[in-house]
C-alpha cells in the first residue's frame, strides 16, 4: 500500500467483486493525509483517508496511523456532499491489512447500496431522501431483486420462512424511523402511547407511536395523503419490509451473522431487558419456547427514542427491534415462486408484523422473522413506519 505521507491519490485494483457484484466498477486509493495533535497522549496522530469508488461515487474511509480501519463519510457523487449513514461510526475496525477483506464482505455492500440508490435517484430524477411537513424523515428504496425469507440451514429460523425469490420492480420511499408519539398527535392529538404495568416514558415524543391498531395505522396514512398533494402514503408490504431491511444483507441480521453488535444496532431483549423487566415477566418470558437473550446492554428496557441506534445501509433505524411494525399483507404462506410485487394472500384474518420489538429474543429479530396480529389489536411494543410513493 502507499506510504502513509504519500499525498498523492495512487489508484489500486484490489479483487473486490464476488458473484453477484460484478457490474459496478471499483476503484481504491490513498485520497489524502490528514495530521492533528493528540493531546490526551501527548503525540501526533496520522490519519489516511481512503476513497472506495463506486461507478462514479465516492465513500471515503479513515485510515488511522495506528493500522485501525473505520467507516467514514459518504462524500456522493464529484463535486457533492452528503451524509453517509454509517459516517463516524467506528464499529467496523480492522488492521490495515484487512481492509482489502472488509471492503469485499460486508463494507463494500454498504458501498454498493449507496450507489444503488443514488443511481435509482439520478435516473429518475426524484431525491434520495426528503422530508415532509410534519418532520418525517424518508429514504429511497431503489427497485431489485432479492431471496425473501431465510435459507434451510439458518439459526433458529421457522418453518414459514421458506426462501424464494422476489422483484420489486418500482421505487418507493420508506419512513426512516417508526412513527413517533408526536407526528401521530398531528393527526390524532389525544394518543396514547399505553406503559405495561410498572413502567412509564412510552408516551413520550420521540417513542414510537405504540397501542396502535392496523386499522388506525391504515387511516393516518390516508390523512397524509390527503393532506400531501405530491405524495401518497400506505403501510409497506411485507416483501418491501424485508427488502428494505436486509439492503443487500444476506445473513439472519442486516449487519451480518454476529448477533453480538445488536447492541450497537438495535433494542432487543438483551441484557438490559432482563435487568429491568422484573422477576415475574423475566420468568414468563424464559419459560417461552427458544426464548434466548442477546448478550450485551443497549441501555433500554422498552421502546427507545426513533433513530437511537445505528441504520443500515440504506440510512433506515430501528427496522430491527424497538417495536413491531405492521405490515400491509395479510398473514400466511409465502408463494414460493419468484415473484413480482407480491401483495400476500388474498385471504386471511391476520395481518403481518415484522422486526421484533424491545422484548424480543434472538429468533424474533432476525431479517426473515414473520409474525402476525388481528388488525384492530394494538399493544404497548407494536408500532408502524410507512411508505410514501410520488403521485
Amino acid at each position: 500500500s502507499a506510504g502513509i505521507a504519500d499525498q498523492n491519490p495512487r489508484p489500486r485494483r484490489p479483487r473486490l467483486t464476488q458473484p453477484g457484484q460484478d457490474g459496478l466498477g471499483h476503484r481504491l486509493f490513498i485520497a489524502d493525509v490528514a495530521r492533528a495533535d493528540d493531546v490526551d497522549g501527548g503525540r501526533r496522530r496520522v490519519q489516511q483517508v481512503v476513497a472506495h469508488e463506486v461507478q462514479g461515487h465516492a465513500v471515503r474511509l479513515g485510515v488511522g496511523g495506528d493500522g485501525g480501519f473505520t467507516e467514514g463519510v459518504d462524500i456522493g457523487a464529484e463535486g457533492a456532499g452528503g451524509a453517509c449513514p454509517h459516517g463516524g461510526n467506528t464499529d467496523q475496525t480492522r488492521t490495515g491489512g484487512e481492509v482489502q477483506h472488509l471492503l469485499a464482505g460486508h463494507l463494500l455492500r454498504v458501498i454498493q447500496q449507496i450507489a444503488a440508490q443514488r443511481l435509482a435517484a439520478e435516473r429518475l430524477n426524484i431525491p434520495v431522501q426528503y422530508q415532509n411537513d410534519l418532520g418525517m424523515r424518508f429514504m429511497l428504496i431503489p427497485p431489485g431483486t432479492f431471496q425473501m425469507g431465510s435459507p434451510p440451514g439458518e439459526l433458529e429460523r421457522d418453518e414459514g420462512e421458506i426462501q424464494h425469490g422476489v422483484r420489486l420492480t418500482r421505487p418507493f420511499y420508506l419512513m426512516t424511523a417508526e412513527v413517533s408519539n408526536a407526528q401521530l398527535r398531528r393527526y390524532h392529538a389525544d394518543h396514547v402511547s399505553e406503559s405495561p404495568p410498572g413502567m412509564a416514558g412510552f408516551n413520550d415524543p420521540d417513542k414510537p407511536a405504540t397501542s396502535v391498531g392496523w386499522e388506525n395505522a391504515g387511516r393516518f396514512c390516508n390523512w397524509l395523503s390527503q393532506r400531501d398533494t405530491h405524495y401518497e402514503y400506505r403501510l409497506p408490504t411485507e416483501a418491501e419490509w424485508e427488502y428494505a431491511c436486509r439492503a443487500g444483507s444476506t445473513e439472519r441480521f442486516p449487519w451480518g451473522e454476529d448477533e453480538r453488535l445488536a447492541a450497537q444496532r438495535a433494542n432487543t431483549a438483551d441484557a438490559t431487558a432482563r435487568a429491568d423487566m422484573g422477576e415475574g415477566l423475566r420468568t414468563e418470558a424464559e419459560a417461552l419456547e427458544r426464548w434466548r437473550w442477546f448478550e450485551g446492554r443497549d441501555g433500554h428496557w422498552g421502546p427507545s427514542p426513533v433513530g437511537s441506534f445505528k441504520p443500515n445501509a440504506w440510512g433506515l433505524y430501528d427496522l430491527i427491534g424497538n417495536v413491531h411494525e405492521w405490515c400491509a399483507d395479510r398473514a400466511g404462506p409465502y408463494d414460493t415462486a419468484q415473484v413480482d410485487d407480491p401483495q400476500g394472500p388474498m385471504r386471511g384474518e391476520l395481518r403481518v408484523l415484522r422486526g421484533g420489538a424491545a422484548d424480543s429474543p434472538v429468533h424474533k429479530c432476525r431479517a426473515a422473522w414473520r409474525g402476525g396480529m388481528y388488525p384492530i389489536r394494538h399493544a404497548p411494543n407494536l408500532g408502524f413506519r410507512v411508505v410514501a410513493t410520488p403521485r
